[in-house]
Order: C-alpha cells, then sequence, then structure tokens
C-alpha cells in the first residue's frame, strides 16, 4: 500500500490483480457474472465509466488505523453481494493516480479473489473514445486517520 506521494507514475502491475485495460472493462460489462466496477478517484464531483460504483476516498492509505479498510470491505461486500469470487473492477482517473493501486491491494487483503486494475483509468476510458457518466458517492466521505 502506498502511503504518499498519491500521484505519480504507478507500476505497470499490483499484486494479486489483474491489470486490464478500457476494451477488457467493456466486455466485462456485459459479462453475465456482473463484475462490480469501483473509482476510488478522491474529489467533490466525479464523472466515471457507466455501471461504476464511486466511493470517494476508498484508495486513501490507512496504516494506523483498520477504518478504511473496514468500511471498504463492508461497502464491497454489499456491492458483489458477498461473492468473493465475483470480478470487482477497481479505478481511478489514470496511471499517474496510485488510489487504485491502494484500492486492489485493499480487495486483495478482503480475500477478493478476480481483482482487476484498469490502470488507466477514466482518462483511459475517455480516451478509447467511450462516454463517462456523472455519479454521486456511493458512500459518505470521511477522512483517512492521520
Amino acid at each position: 500500500m502506498r502511503c504518499s506521494p498519491m500521484v505519480g507514475e504507478t507500476p505497470s502491475s499490483v499484486p494479486f490483480a489483474t491489470v486490464i485495460g478500457a476494451d477488457e472493462v467493456a466486455k466485462l460489462q456485459s459479462d453475465p457474472r456482473r463484475p462490480v466496477f469501483i473509482d476510488v478517484a478522491s474529489g467533490d464531483r466525479r464523472t466515471t465509466v457507466p455501471g461504476a460504483t464511486w466511493l470517494p476516498g476508498a484508495g486513501i492509505c490507512d496504516r494506523d488505523s483498520p477504518t478504511m479498510q473496514a468500511r471498504f470491505e463492508e461497502r464491497v461486500a454489499a456491492l458483489t453481494e458477498n461473492d468473493k469470487s465475483r470480478p470487482v473492477v477497481v479505478f481511478c482517473p489514470n496511471r499517474n493516480c496510485w488510489l487504485s493501486y491502494n484500492g486492489a491491494i485493499r480487495l486483495a487483503q478482503a480475500g477478493y479473489t478476480d481483482v482487476r486494475w484498469f490502470r488507466d483509468g477514466t482518462d483511459g476510458w475517455r480516451s478509447s473514445g467511450r462516454p463517462l457518466v456523472r455519479v454521486e458517492p456511493g458512500w459518505t466521505t470521511v477522512q483517512a486517520s492521520r
């Protein structure tokens, strides 16, 4: 888990997750296993991949407190209907955002077995010619413990 800085080139892979691109995300949108798409970007307003749930702050490092991990696990369990084998795609704005990298690690720590990291994020989605949609937060935003 990366704690700071949260902006900068991310690695090309993340432990326990598969890196995917926009075409794979588009294919997963019609997958009968009903993958869950989670945008972990920070902010007050957001446009994202259609069908995604926005969990702002979910990728913030919270090493000194289990609060964020517990909140994240609870919300993802609801989204996946407690199915830890269900595909979960996590992303943020782009490959310079560490929040989705941390989100992928959080998913693996929670026992999810089919974690996908969309490293290019919403910038990559838009660059592929696909539309973004406005979304409201999927939870009440809180600040991580410092």
